[in-house]
C-alpha cells in the first residue's frame, strides 16, 4: 500500500482541492455515498478515500445533521447558474452554503458557478 488516505468530505463540505487530485469522478463518489444511504453532505462528518480506493464514511448523529449539498441525482440535476429566488443555496462544486439574492453568483470558496437548494433530512439507516 502506497500513499495515504485523503479526507474528501470534512464537516459536510468537499475538500475540493483534494477531491480534484483524485481519479474518482464526482458521480462515482456520490454513487458510493448513496450506497451508504446518504442523501446530502450535511449528514457526513468525514469521508476518506483509502489507499485501497475504498471510501470510509463517518456520520453525524441525527441531532448534529445540518443542511448540505444533495447527492440524489434528481435533486442535484436541478442545479442552476442563475438564482431566481432569494434563499439558501449550495455550491455544486464544494458544498458551501450561501444566502443568495436573484442573479448570477460565484462561490467565494471555490469559484463555482452552479447552485442547488440544500437538503436537511436526517439519515435513515
Amino acid at each position: 500500500m502506497e500513499g495515504k488516505p485523503e479526507c474528501l468530505i470534512d464537516n459536510g463540505k468537499f475538500s475540493f482541492q483534494k477531491f480534484d487530485r483524485e481519479s474518482l469522478a464526482a458521480d462515482e463518489f456520490f454513487a458510493e455515498l448513496r450506497l451508504r444511504n446518504i442523501e446530502h453532505l450535511g449528514q457526513v462528518k468525514k469521508a476518506y478515500i483509502e489507499t485501497s480506493g475504498e471510501i470510509s464514511v463517518f456520520f453525524y448523529e441525527d441531532k448534529d445533521v445540518t443542511a448540505g449539498l444533495p447527492i440524489l441525482p434528481e435533486v442535484f440535476d436541478e442545479r442552476v447558474e442563475i438564482i431566481l429566488e432569494a434563499g439558501a443555496y449550495c455550491c455544486c462544486h464544494c458544498g458551501e452554503i450561501f444566502e443568495l439574492n436573484p442573479g448570477n453568483h460565484t462561490c467565494l470558496n471555490c469559484e463555482g458557478k452552479k447552485w442547488v437548494l440544500p437538503m436537511n433530512s436526517k439519515r435513515i439507516s
